[in-house]
């Protein structure tokens, strides 16, 4: 029977783990890749980050 490696990595961390432990047992590797993409910066749904800068645009105006 063969291994897979299934991984889910925003910033590429849990890729490289995922690529290692894919070498060392010889399992196939696949990624899990979202349905709505992350910004790899945020790590925030691209959905989600228009919604979470107008919250913390009204936030910065509130300090003013």
């Amino acid at each position: 029977m063969k291994n897979i490696v299934l991984y889910f990595s925003v910033y590429g961390t849990a890729k490289i783990v995922a690529k290692e432990i894919a070498k060392q047992t010889g399992a196939d590797i696949v990624e899990i890749e979202p349905a709505v993409p992350y910004d790899t910066v945020t790590g925030i749904t691209t959905m989600r980050w228009p919604r979470m800068q107008k919250r913390n645009m009204t936030r910065i105006s509130a300090l003013r």
